[in-house]
């Protein structure tokens, strides 16, 4: 079946079905922003809400022993910051948290931890080691210990593919 309308009409009516396509897509697009943006709100809401304003900003000081003073405050109040997740936590997640720590060998630096309280809790560190060997003792020591049920080291810690870095998971009852 041949197109019986001239060449002009077949361009004008091209551009015709464009424009709508583009305009179509476009208020698609819209829509998904849009949507996006009431999915986000919620979030966005909590993080600022949670903000009680309690970091009002402090008087300018006006000799050392105030400057001193600001100074602990503000140290306080970040410290506070840090450990709200930690204060929630039960004293023996902490201790078994303290104990992995301390348990560790020459030439491994624990960089950070994070626990997840539960039945079986989860504590999983991160950190770097001189050498492969070390982390190999390091997840052997944390085996010997009666509260860990399970310690579990990635095989790249182990094989030295990781350049030091490593991440112990360690599961128990604490």
């Amino acid at each position: 079946m041949a197109n019986v309308l001239p060449e002009n009409a077949q361009k004008k009516l091209r551009a015709e079905q464009r424009a709508r396509f583009i305009l179509a897509g476009s208020f698609a697009a819209i829509l998904c922003a849009f949507i996006a943006l009431l999915a986000l709100l919620p979030a966005y809401l909590v993080v600022n809400a949670s903000d009680t304003g309690n970091d009002a900003p402090l008087p300018a000081p006006r000799n050392d022993q105030e400057k001193t003073d600001q100074a602990g405050i503000l140290r306080a109040q970040q410290l506070l910051r840090l450990l709200a997740p930690v204060s929630s936590s039960s004293v023996a997640s902490i201790d078994a948290a303290l104990a992995t720590i301390a348990q560790r060998p020459e030439g491994v630096t624990v960089q950070s931890f994070a626990l997840s309280p539960g039945n079986p809790a989860t504590l999983v560190l991160s950190g770097t080691s001189n050498t492969r060997e070390a982390i190999n003792t390091y997840g052997e020591l944390l085996r010997k210990n009666p509260n860990f049920n399970n310690v579990a080291v990635p095989i790249g810690a182990l094989t030295g593919t990781d350049d030091g870095h490593f991440s112990v998971t360690v599961t128990g009852t604490f």
